[in-house]
């Protein structure tokens, strides 16, 4: 792994991210509800409330993805084995962890895909 690794500021990044997605799940979670048909809304203006409704429910799920991704990398932080690509072994370029810190996969393994 890169010299400059740090588990200490991986593992602070990664508890940063998990906290912000857990936010974010909870904040979102009135907007996630369904859309009732019995307000006296028009038409169109219930078609958007359907429609933001869609949006959020996939950026919740991208969101729950993403922390079951981070709760790995936590894991594998606990393991010893985080920042080493789960396809080739061979150790994440130290800008990726930094740019996506729960990255359980190489640029040239994702890229092989």
């Amino acid at each position: 792994m890169n010299s400059h690794f740090d588990p200490a500021t991986a593992r602070e990044a990664l508890n940063q991210l998990r906290t912000e997605l857990l936010q974010f799940l909870e904040q979102s979670d009135d907007d996630a509800q369904t859309v009732s048909l019995e307000r006296p809304i028009g038409r169109l203006s219930r078609m958007d409330q359907m429609q933001q409704q869609q949006m959020v429910l996939e950026q919740r799920r991208r969101a729950q993805r993403r922390l079951q991704q981070v709760d790995a990398a936590l894991e594998a932080l606990d393991r010893g084995d985080y920042g080493l690509c789960a396809e080739c072994g061979e150790p994440i370029a130290l800008a990726r962890l930094k740019a996506l810190p729960e990255s359980r996969i190489c640029i040239d393994c994702l890229e092989e895909r």
